[in-house]
């Protein structure tokens, strides 16, 4: 899926993501959402035969897994 992310030299940059997302709970009322195995790929480039992982030094983590969960869990198609 394709996401914004934003990159620790402060630009935005569009790139394809992968994770797992899901709600999770303590049992006790207490609901959070969690997204697991985020990975995001350079987009491509022509000729290239195979996807580059960004590594997550490059990226700000936390921001990258919100904009995944949002696009996952949007509704408005």
């Amino acid at each position: 899926m394709e996401i914004a992310i934003k990159m620790k030299s402060g630009s935005m940059m569009k790139v394809e993501a992968e994770a797992h997302c899901y709600k999770d709970s303590d049992g006790a009322g207490r609901r959070w959402d969690v997204v697991e195995d985020l990975t995001c790929y350079w987009p491509w480039r022509k000729g290239q035969k195979k996807a580059r992982e960004i590594p997550p030094s490059l990226y700000d983590v936390e921001q990258a897994e919100d904009a995944f969960w949002e696009a996952a869990t949007d509704r408005s198609y």
